[in-house]
């Protein structure tokens, strides 16, 4: 048995995992939106796209994802989570 397909398979599946803990009815409180984000990030990431976060000091923090030249304004979590599952991505 290739020990590097087992390992790979293992990744992908925590991805997935990861991907179901934040669902479409996972409700967002201050102490998971950092996880949900870190989350959607290697989410994003998988599909190609880089997703940050605004500054919070500079108002409703905003969300960008970036792809070559395209850039999305992401207004909530919740935008973000709505446009990886526009884009193919696990949300």
């Amino acid at each position: 048995m290739d020990t590097n397909s087992s390992i790979t398979e293992k990744r992908i599946g925590d991805v997935a995992d990861l991907a179901g803990q934040i669902g479409p009815h996972t409700e967002l409180k201050p102490g998971n939106i950092d996880k949900a984000f870190a989350t959607l990030t290697a989410l994003y990431a998988l599909k190609g796209y880089e997703l940050i976060r605004g500054n919070p000091a500079d108002g409703a923090a905003a969300y960008y994802a970036m792809r070559w030249d395209m850039v999305k304004v992401l207004p909530t979590l919740d935008a973000a989570r709505a446009f990886l599952a526009q884009i193919g991505g696990a949300a």
